[in-house]
């Protein structure tokens, strides 16, 4: 991260000078030090405070205005650079940047790409994951976006798979008309040759609220729960699901019906896996 000049607009946070100046005269070479997420100007440029001297920085990882960084100081002159580090003091400390990292990142996705719908008029993109990697092949900047949610969904698998929790991906081709969705996979054993196997695709719609749909495959057969936060139009959801499933899956999925998803999963199935500590 380089902190740099503050552009125009800004200047109720102090001048470059004063700011630099101030800055390296209470810090060393090597020092940590801690500071505050202000104000996002851009997608990897953000105002920070570090010990009350207010900097310009640029970001190489997603955060929301209000989050702790740390940062180790690699260089005061010319210009100050410092290294973003992540802390692990406690596993409750690495699950909260963790999950905030994916869904700011998550969330700055979905902006992107209904933004290009709104400039547009087209469908966000068809179901599918062929229709889906066009658009980002035709998008360099939808590409980074993506790229950087999959990114931070891969490192909370990474904290899952130490606790041989499982893993999470980042497939919103699955859902067009989702938000915030998220897959959660699990197998229950890494020996045996056919395994059983826990599937839940999760997302938001606005009209059903919460929707995780669990899944349990052990070859050649599968069940299928869906659990929704609202029920209104769970028969109409349920035949629609059925009708569109493709026949050689359909003749080996067993449907256990539609159900209400309980109080204690509306926080997600990423509050549960990361802060529920065994």
């Amino acid at each position: 991260m380089r902190i740099r000049g503050s552009g125009t607009g800004f200047d109720d946070y102090g001048g470059e000078k004063n700011r630099s100046d101030s800055f390296r005269k209470k810090h060393r070479l090597g020092k940590k030090v801690k500071g505050v997420l202000l104000k996002r100007v851009s997608n990897d440029m953000a105002w920070v405070s570090i010990d009350g001297d207010n900097l310009l920085a640029q970001l190489h990882s997603a955060h929301q205005e209000g989050a702790r960084l740390t940062f180790i100081i690699k260089q005061l002159v010319p210009d100050i650079i410092l290294k973003e580090v992540f802390e692990h003091n406690t596993a409750t400390t690495n699950a909260l940047g963790l999950t905030t990292a994916f869904d700011a990142s998550r969330a700055l996705f979905e902006s992107r790409i209904r933004s290009m719908h709104q400039d547009t008029g087209a469908a966000f993109f068809l179901p599918g994951s062929d229709n889906f990697i066009e658009l980002l092949a035709a998008n360099k900047t939808l590409y980074m976006a993506f790229k950087d949610a999959a990114n931070c969904a891969k490192a909370i698998s990474v904290d899952l798979e130490a606790r041989n929790t499982g893993r999470i991906l980042y497939q919103p081709w699955l859902v067009p008309e989702g938000r915030r969705q998220s897959t959660f996979i699990r197998s229950f054993s890494k020996t045996e040759r056919n395994p059983l196997v826990e599937a839940i695709i999760e997302f938001e719609h606005n009209d059903l609220g919460l929707v995780r749909a669990e899944f349990l495959y052990k070859k050649p057969k599968a069940v299928c729960k869906i659990k929704l936060q609202h029920l209104g139009r769970s028969k109409s959801l349920l035949q629609y699901l059925i009708n569109r499933i493709h026949p050689d899956l359909a003749a080996k999925t067993d449907f256990l019906g539609v159900t209400k998803l309980p109080q204690s999963g509306h926080g997600g199935i990423l509050t549960e896996l990361m802060f529920r500590r065994d």
